[in-house]
C-alpha cells in the first residue's frame, strides 16, 4: 500500500498557510503541534481509516479530530488545496489541477454522500 511521506520542506510550507490556535488568556494546556496535527489528519485522508484507528505517534485522536474540524469550519483546506494547485500549475503541471482535487477534508462535517451515486464513497 503507498503512504503519503511530506518532506520537511512541504510541511513546513502547509504549515505556513494554516492558523496558528487561538491563545487563551486563562492559559491552560498548551495546543497541539500544527506539524503533528498535519500528520495525523493527512494520514487518515490517505489511509481511509476512522479517526479511532489513529496511531499514536500522531497524537491525541481527539486533539488531531478537533484540529481538522476547526480548519474545516475555517475553510484552510480548500485554500491549501486551491494554492497547492496553483504551485502545481506554475510549475508546468497539469492545467486547471486545482479542479481535480476531491477529497474528505472539503466536505463540511456531517455531509454524507448517497450510496445511490455511482463511483463516489463516502
Amino acid at each position: 500500500m503507498f503512504m503519503l511521506i511530506l518532506t520537511d520542506e512541504q510541511l513546513d510550507w502547509l504549515c505556513k498557510r494554516v492558523p496558528d490556535a487561538p491563545v487563551s488568556p486563562k492559559g491552560g494546556r498548551p495546543p497541539m503541534d500544527k506539524r503533528d496535527a498535519l500528520r495525523g489528519i493527512l494520514w487518515v485522508l490517505d489511509d481511509g481509516a476512522k479517526w479511532k484507528g489513529l496511531p499514536r505517534k500522531f497524537g491525541s485522536k481527539s486533539a488531531v479530530h478537533r484540529w481538522f474540524t476547526t480548519w474545516v469550519r475555517a475553510g484552510v483546506f480548500e485554500r491549501l488545496m486551491r494554492e497547492t494547485g496553483r504551485c502545481v500549475e506554475e510549475r508546468g503541471g497539469p492545467t486547471r489541477l486545482s479542479a481535480c482535487f476531491v477529497a474528505r477534508a472539503a466536505l463540511r462535517p456531517g455531509i454524507r454522500f448517497r450510496r445511490s451515486v455511482p463511483g463516489v464513497h463516502a
